[in-house]
């Protein structure tokens, strides 16, 4: 009868080691990926939004309603409350609430079918329906440090959007298949090191792997990327219009005339980057390459343009002096008269656009 008993209880026992076993690493497994993301949720977004808020005066956020929003008539303390309703209302935090649920549930999906894999108990809820071999468990093994080093790395720099965590679950989803589709094109004995460091790329450079192999083997060409027009404003990198050209924007015409506000919460730069950005693609649109040549006198963007033209015409006869030695200087290094230059200066001052972006930075 004892011996009976103490058989039980040790089955029991090793069903309770099992099952706690996986338990601890499914919690632990989500804890790690989750923790980020919901600190940036908590404390990120705040610093992020404020940034924004705080950055516009009640006068720019009239006119930024009235020119990206359309609200016309509105006075200064209702555009004022409108703007934080829409802010809200456009960026808010509950759209990370169904992310993060896909999140969760793929990885917990993810770690219970690994950790049953690895251990494979007597009583498992996948096995023997469904296993991960060795390839597939280092593919997924891979992806999900690749995506829980980059949401550490965007939680530090309060670079997080909601897109960014369905990317991320749309890494760890394909892992496994993956790792098990390359199963056929890789030497056996290197099978598991390769599968684990597919999972670890980004899934653009997977994607551009895939596009060439698939190339290779049906022997087509693939035409080779053409350089980004955005490259050609200062401060502008490869990174950054790669960044931008994710948002929509692959031309200096669309940034001039995008809204600053959406593009800053969607590309998760600094406000005050896109709006130096969007000031420099206004002056692009009207003088073109020649944009570098007239910084040299002080005039990056439309901002400066702007500026030069309020001096102009101002009352304080110092700022006008100084404007109007500088004008002949500008039109001769343009190639242009002074009646031309002028008239471009006008033109790009008082680009309805370019009202926004200065009494933003104004």
């Amino acid at each position: 009868m004892r011996q009976g008993q103490q058989e039980m209880t040790d089955i029991l026992l090793d069903k309770w080691h099992d099952f706690g076993t996986q338990a601890i690493f499914i919690v632990i497994t989500v804890i790690i990926v989750l923790a980020p993301v919901l600190r940036y949720v908590r404390a990120g977004w705040k610093y992020k939004s404020l940034d924004i808020i705080n950055s516009i005066d009640d006068e720019a956020q009239k006119i930024y309603l009235e020119k990206f929003q359309k609200h016309v008539g509105l006075t200064a303390s209702a555009a004022k409350v409108e703007f934080y309703r829409a802010y809200h209302r456009r960026f808010g935090r509950r759209y990370f609430i169904a992310p993060v649920l896909i999140l969760a549930t793929l990885v917990v999906l993810a770690s219970s079918l690994a950790i049953e894999s690895i251990l494979q108990p007597n009583k498992a809820t996948w096995a023997p329906k469904l296993a991960l071999n060795a390839a597939a468990l280092s593919a997924l093994a891979g992806a999900y440090m690749w995506v829980v080093s980059d949401f550490i790395w965007r939680g530090r720099r309060m670079d997080f959007a909601p897109g960014d965590i369905l990317w991320g679950s749309l890494r760890i989803f394909i892992a496994g298949p993956m790792g098990l589709a390359f199963g056929g094109i890789i030497e056996p004995t290197v099978l598991a090191f390769v599968a684990f460091g597919l999972g670890a790329f980004p899934l653009e450079t997977i994607q551009s792997f895939l596009r060439q192999l698939s190339a290779k083997t049906m022997n087509v060409q693939i035409g080779a990327s053409q350089d980004s027009e955005l490259l050609n404003l200062n401060g502008m990198d490869q990174i950054l219009s790669e960044r931008l050209e994710q948002e929509d924007i692959r031309s200096i015409v669309q940034l001039a005339y995008c809204d600053p506000i959406q593009l800053t919460m969607r590309s998760n730069l600094s406000f005050n980057s896109v709006v130096d950005l969007v000031s420099q693609a206004l002056a692009w649109v009207y003088i073109e390459h020649k944009l570098p040549i007239v910084r040299a006198y002080g005039l990056r963007g439309a901002y400066e343009f702007r500026e030069l033209c309020e001096q102009l015409g101002g009352a304080d006869a110092d700022k006008k002096t100084n404007a109007q030695n500088v004008l002949p200087l500008i039109a001769q290094a343009l190639g242009v008269s002074e009646q031309q230059m002028w008239f471009v200066i006008n033109e790009i001052a008082n680009d309805p656009y370019t009202e926004f972006i200065y009494k933003t930075w104004g």
